[in-house]
């Protein structure tokens, strides 16, 4: 029960939190397509 209080009280931190994983995620998918372009490992 504390953690549901708890994550209530932070959701505008774990939503920053999120925003952030997620444009994380973007930049080594991305980085990640660069990579296999250069290896010639393109499907």
């Amino acid at each position: 029960m504390l953690q549901v209080f708890t994550l209530g009280n932070n959701f505008p931190d774990n939503k920053k939190m999120l925003g952030k994983l997620y444009g994380l995620r973007t930049w080594v998918e991305y980085s990640f397509r660069q990579c296999k372009q250069e290896l010639g490992w393109t499907d």
